[in-house]
Order: C-alpha cells, then structure tokens, then sequence
C-alpha cells in the first residue's frame, strides 16, 4: 500500500526484495522494482446562478458562476466560456484572479491555475434587453489538466424578461344627475 499526498507529482518507485536463511545462488531475482508515473487529474466544476427567475427590461442582472477543483492535483490553464445571452449588454466581470476578455457572444475567462478544493468565482453582470424574452446564459470550464470525474463542468441559468405592461383601453365614464 502506498500513500500518494495531494497534488503530488513525479513517480512513485517501489522495490521488493526477499531474503532467507538458505544461501540462494542467484540472487539476481531477489529483488523487483516497479515505477509508476503520477498523472495529475482535477475534478473542475461550474455552477451558475441569477438572483431571479423574472426581471423587467433594461434591468441589470449579475449571474454568478462558481468554478472550483474537488483534486485531487491542481488545475493548469483553467478556461471559463460564458455563452453570453442574445440581446443582452454586458456591463461588466469580476472575478479575482482572472483575466476575462469579452468576444462575438462570448466571454472568455482564464486563470494559470485551480488548486485542489479551491473555488474562484466570476460575477457576470448584463443588462436585460429592452423587451419581452428568456435570456439563457451558458458557461463551461476546462484545464489543460486532465478531468477526473467528467459531468459537472457546464451549466446554464435563465432569466425570463417581464416586457412592460399592456394598456388594454383606455375610457372616460360621465356621472349623470
């Protein structure tokens, strides 16, 4: 049994060797040596979030997207991809320790690393369009680390935009005597 520490890296060497109290006349196979390689592996996982199912057009809405690392190593080149919503303005990103550029629909987020049981959140804020939809905004993460555990690594959250009220009609009404 061997005890790997977390977010090691290199190999691992493990030698064997038997001996006995009878001479043995070949002790060229007394010993065997195995080496084994680490290959680091992280368990990257986004979780997306808006603070409300309903706004009204024009409204700002800031969608907050949890990235963390489960390990067991660290995460290198970790990138976050925020399909944008269509139709929505964004306003601005913070998000500690990563350097976010904003493209054709999509915001492109990316950090050197994501230690092991860490998380970095990114605070996306957009303006709501100025009428009546459903604004969806997708996002994944990846590393060039390889994934652990592979199916949390995208999510998505919608917010449905209220257009303004409808006046139905308009009358006046006269009091008679």
């Amino acid at each position: 049994t061997c005890t790997v520490a977390l977010g090691a890296s290199g190999t691992v060497t493990n030698t064997a060797t038997v001996s006995s109290a009878v001479p043995d006349p070949d002790t060229a196979d007394t010993s065997a040596t195995d080496t084994t390689a680490l290959v680091p592996a992280a368990d990257l996982w986004l979780e997306k979030t808006a603070p409300a199912t309903r706004v009204s057009t024009g409204a700002t809405v800031v969608y907050t997207l949890q990235v963390g690392n489960r390990g067991p190593s660290a995460a290198a080149s970790v990138v976050v991809l925020d399909a944008l919503p269509a139709a929505a303005s964004l306003v601005s990103v913070d998000g500690a320790g990563w350097q976010c550029t904003p493209g054709m629909g999509t915001l492109t987020c990316t950090r050197p690393s994501l230690g092991p049981t860490s998380t970095a959140p990114i605070a996306v804020t957009v303006t709501a369009p100025g009428a009546a939809a459903v604004m969806t905004n997708s996002a994944l993460v990846a590393a060039a680390t390889a994934e652990a555990a592979p199916g949390d690594e995208t999510d998505s959250g919608a917010v449905e935009v209220l257009g303004p009220p409808t006046v139905v009609g308009v009358g006046s009404v006269a009091a008679t005597a």
